[in-house]
């Protein structure tokens, strides 16, 4: 549980994390992370994702950014109680599965302040809608060495939604390689007994998120410098986290919390 907490600076390399922005609790590999602002937040499930050597290209003319998985990109995904991971599948090389992040870029008052709105969504290895909704930016800034971070909410188009798509009793999604072992030495097979493939179940309830970091380096040390003209750029980084509806964490909780411990005794 974490409670009116506030981090300031966290670095590290690929390590696992816990930290906390804007009220959400967020899970993954770090390279870093600020907080502006205490927040509160509570130990949850979520669905986690991290996509590496992505490609940025922005449109001046349209005020449009767009991030895609490169060639060489592997995107990992991961289903998480509490910081244990219980399930998560792989996807490696960008041929095998698509990632759009479409962001329209708005200067806001004042000098060097601006917002992005738009979608996001990316698919499994057979090409089959994974995860889509809005995304809506709560902060976007360039840190020293010339970072670009955007980070912010995402949310479902529709009210009635999930940002897990394709899903009934359950939500797979298919990768198409292991991830190995989670960071207690556990294989991370889940419900499924598949090591590249996750099995979520009540997927209606994963319906709010935050992509915490989209960075990318940018060889300027302004947002209005940069926004000025088209640009690209490469090996940059996504990262975020699903969370499911506050009424439903404690079912969801409950029932990660028994695979966990079935997983367990079968490994002794």
């Amino acid at each position: 549980m974490v409670t009116n907490s506030t981090i300031c600076q966290v670095e590290g390399t690929r390590g696992t994390f816990t930290a906390v922005w804007r009220g959400c609790l967020l899970r993954g590999m770090v390279f870093g992370i600020v907080c502006l602002a205490p927040v509160t937040a509570s130990a949850d499930l979520i669905v986690g994702f991290d996509l590496d050597l992505a490609q940025l290209d922005y449109v001046n003319s349209s005020n449009t950014l767009m991030v895609t998985q490169s060639g060489s990109s592997d995107l990992l995904v991961t289903h998480e109680d509490d910081g244990v991971m219980l399930d998560g599948a792989k996807i490696s090389g960008g041929a095998n599965f698509d990632f759009n992040f479409t962001l329209s870029i708005a200067q806001d008052s004042g000098t060097g302040l601006w917002s992005a709105d738009g979608t996001f969504g990316f698919t499994d290895r057979n090409f089959n809608a994974a995860v889509a909704g809005n995304f809506t930016s709560t902060g976007m800034m360039i840190y020293p060495g010339e970072v670009l971070w955007i980070i912010g909410d995402l949310s479902t188009k529709a009210a009635s939604e999930s940002l897990l798509q394709n899903g009934g009793a359950f939500w797979e999604f298919l990768g198409n390689s292991s991830i190995g072992s989670d960071r207690l030495g556990y294989p991370v097979d889940g419900l499924d007994g598949e090591a590249s493939k996750i099995t979520v179940s009540n997927p209606n309830a994963y319906d709010e998120g935050t992509a915490w970091v989209l960075k990318f380096g940018v060889g300027t040390s302004s947002l209005d410098t940069l926004f000025a003209s088209n640009f690209s750029k490469d090996s940059g980084e996504v990262k975020g986290v699903i969370t499911p509806e506050p009424a439903t964490m404690s079912l969801l909780a409950i029932g990660g919390l028994a695979v966990l411990k079935r997983r367990k005794r079968q490994m002794q």
